[in-house]
């Protein structure tokens, strides 16, 4: 995320926690697209309360 933030950014909000990334990844054994295409999926069918990373138990 720090790598995409633009300069005027002063923080940012992480939409998933790093366990819901690597248990997405095994699942499609590093398919970048169906990765993100997962991420996406999710996200539109939750909006995160307060601006909270989504656990691994609200994302799956």
């Amino acid at each position: 995320m720090s790598l995409l933030q633009s300069d005027e950014v002063q923080g940012y909000i992480k939409p998933f926690e790093d366990e819901v990334i690597f248990r997405l990844y095994d699942l499609y054994h590093g398919d970048i697209r169906s990765i993100m295409s997962a991420l996406n999926s999710i996200l539109l069918q939750y909006s995160t309360p307060g601006g909270t990373a989504l656990s691994i138990d609200e994302a799956l």
